[in-house]
């Protein structure tokens, strides 16, 4: 996902009481993007990441999908810091 091709997408902050995340949703594409977050040692270290990827069970990626794509309540906090669109006319 190319952050310079982002046409629908949103910037989200999802957290838990043990993990802080920040993903970007591009909602047309169906596909989340990690920029940051506070477990990932503890995913690196346990060999869950895919390819250096979160995988797609990762409870961030879920809380994330669960309130930008499919518009469910999400089990963890999520708060929606910017949405970006691509129509910058």
């Amino acid at each position: 996902m190319d952050i310079d091709g982002l046409d629908n997408a949103v910037n989200l902050m999802v957290s838990s009481k043990r993990m802080v995340a920040k993903v970007i949703v591009n909602v047309n594409q169906r596909s989340v993007r990690m920029i940051s977050c506070t477990n990932l040692d503890v995913c690196f270290s346990n060999r869950v990441l895919l390819n250096g990827a979160c995988p797609p069970y990762c409870p961030v990626i879920v809380a994330a999908k669960d309130y930008a794509i499919w518009k469910r309540k999400p089990k963890m906090n999520v708060e929606e810091l910017e949405r970006l669109d691509g129509d910058n006319n």
